[in-house]
């Protein structure tokens, strides 16, 4: 008796460990007065995963974490496009972290913050996410002070899956 439950304990254990972590993207659109904050938070596939880290693992040594960050970063902004007033707009500032989530766990997770400005004016940003292996989500913040009104959601409301979000500046 003592001998199954151990054996039992034991294959149970293995499979709590090896368990399936599904992939994930969540896009935050934090609507400001003068532009917009995009956190993309990515967490891929396992597929994915295993390809970025062996495409990090052919740089050099010293440039294996810059490389895998990039790498994640470029993966975790690939199916976003955004545009002001239909044309695709330049971010000014692109920011990336890696950390494992959760903490000492191993699985990296990317952190990517896009910051764009939007002109003076009535202007049309549009932050849309296209299909990916990974499930999505995107919900949008309003701190433009009322400047911004977003469709097809208000703030605080999830999109989920592929989807596109219009943040309509006033003057």
């Amino acid at each position: 008796m003592t001998r199954a439950l151990v054996l039992a304990l034991v294959l149970a254990a293995g499979a709590a460990a090896a368990h399936y972590v599904p992939g994930e993207r969540v896009v935050v659109v934090q609507a400001e007065r003068d532009g917009a904050a995009v956190l993309v938070t990515y967490r891929p596939v396992e597929r994915a995963r295993d390809a970025m880290v062996t495409a990090a693992m052919a740089a050099p040594a010293d440039e294996r974490p810059a490389r895998l960050k990039a790498l994640y970063a470029a993966r975790a902004l690939a199916p976003l496009r955004l545009t002001l007033d239909g044309k695709p707009v330049r971010a000014d500032t692109v920011e990336a972290k890696l950390t494992d989530d959760p903490p000492r766990s191993r699985r990296l997770v990317a952190a990517v913050l896009v910051s764009v400005k939007v002109p003076a004016g009535a202007h049309d940003l549009a932050v849309e996410v296209g299909e990916t292996e990974e499930p999505a989500v995107t919900e949008w913040i309003d701190r433009s002070d009322g400047r911004a009104a977003g469709a097809p959601a208000g703030p605080g409301a999830w999109l989920r899956g592929k989807a596109r979000l219009e943040l309509a500046y006033k003057p």
